[in-house]
C-alpha cells in the first residue's frame, strides 16, 4: 500500500534533505580548512586561529591554493605547502600583522620565492572570487567580505539548481540558516537567496560558458 503524505510533510522531507546536503559540503570545507590551519601553525610557529572565524569559507579558499602549490612545487613537504597557503591567505585577505614574522620564517626556511609566488596566486584567486560574487550580486568591500561569502563556492551549483524552482527559496534558506559552518546572520543569508533568485528569474543563467563562474581553481588563474 502506498503511503500518502501531506504537502507539509513533503516540504519537511525536502528541507531536511537539502539541509543534510548543504551541511555535508560545508562540513567538508570547514574540516579541510581547519586541518590545514592546524598544520600551518605547527609549521610556522604562529597562531592562525583567526582564519577559522568565517567557518567553511577558509576551506573553500585554501583548497585551490594547495592544489596549485602541489602542482608547482613537488619537492615541498605537505606541511610546507600548508604553511605557504595559510600564510598567503592571512596576508592577502586579512592583512596579517605578523607579516614580518611570517617573512622571516619563510626566509629562514629558504621559501621566499615560493612565498612570493603563492601570494601572487592568492591575489589572483581573490580577484577571481570577487568577480564570481559580484556576478551573484554580493556586496564586496574588503577581503573579509570575500571570506565571509566564500562558503557559497562548494554549494553554489546545488543552490542555483535548487532555486530554478521559485517555490524553493524558503527551503533553500532553511537549509542554510541552521548550518554551524556559516557565520553570516539569517538576514544576510535571506538577502543572498533573494539575489540569487532574482538573477535566475531574470534569466541571467549560470552555465559552463559563463567565465565569471568558473571554478576558483581554474587554470586561467
Amino acid at each position: 500500500m502506498k503511503a500518502i503524505i501531506t504537502e507539509e510533510q513533503y516540504r519537511r522531507v525536502i528541507t531536511e534533505s537539502i539541509k543534510e546536503d548543504f551541511e555535508k559540503k560545508l562540513e567538508v570545507a570547514y574540516g579541510y580548512g581547519k586541518d590545514i590551519v592546524k598544520d600551518a601553525q605547527e609549521q610556522l610557529g604562529l597562531s592562525f586561529k583567526f582564519l577559522l572565524t568565517y567557518g567553511a569559507g577558509i576551506g573553500s579558499l585554501v583548497s585551490p591554493i594547495v592544489d596549485y602549490l602541489n602542482g608547482q612545487y613537488a619537492g615541498l613537504s605537505e606541511s610546507e605547502i600548508h604553511g605557504l597557503a595559510v600564510a598567503a591567505i592571512s596576508i592577502v585577505f586579512y592583512n596579517a600583522k605578523d607579516y614580518i614574522k611570517i617573512y622571516n620564517k619563510m626566509k629562514k626556511d629558504g621559501l621566499i620565492d615560493e612565498f612570493s609566488y603563492t601570494i601572487s596566486y592568492t591575489q589572483k584567486l581573490k580577484e577571481k572570487v570577487t568577480r564570481i560574487l559580484d556576478v551573484l550580486g554580493m556586496s564586496i568591500y574588503t577581503g573579509l567580505d570575500i571570506v565571509a561569502y566564500s562558503f557559497l563556492l562548494p554549494i553554489l551549483p546545488a543552490l542555483i539548481n535548487l532555486l530554478q524552482n521559485p517555490e524553493m527559496d524558503m527551503i533553500a534558506l532553511e537549509g542554510l540558516t541552521t548550518s554551524s559552518f556559516i557565520t553570516l546572520s539569517a538576514v544576510v543569508l535571506k538577502t543572498i537567496i533573494e539575489k540569487l533568485s532574482d538573477k535566475i528569474s531574470n534569466k541571467k543563467t549560470y552555465n559552463h560558458d559563463d567565465e565569471e563562474l568558473e571554478s576558483p581553481d581554474s587554470e586561467t588563474l
